[in-house]
């Protein structure tokens, strides 16, 4: 029998323990911009968290980081065990 992993959902507002993959595409000022300008950005971001791995790199949701950081809003993220890019 396997053992399943079940994401748990975390918040925080230390911005500078996030790091970007450099494997990642470049972020685009401007999908940030129009991320962060969305009228409803703020209030789904919980729903639709950062993941990141053990070391907080990010893996997936690197324009949504960079919105919510200019917002102040703080960081919704996964960690997923072993996560690679």
């Amino acid at each position: 029998m396997s053992i399943q992993f079940i994401p748990q959902i975390n918040y925080t507002r230390e911005y500078e323990k996030f790091k970007l993959f450099d494997a990642n595409r470049p972020l685009s000022a401007i999908h940030v911009e129009h991320i962060s300008q969305h009228k409803d950005f703020v209030e789904n971001f919980p729903t639709c968290p950062i993941i990141v791995n053990e070391q907080f790199y990010i893996i997936d949701g690197q324009h949504r980081f960079e919105a919510a950081k200019s917002l102040d809003c703080g960081i919704f993220y996964i960690i997923q065990p072993n996560g690679r890019v």
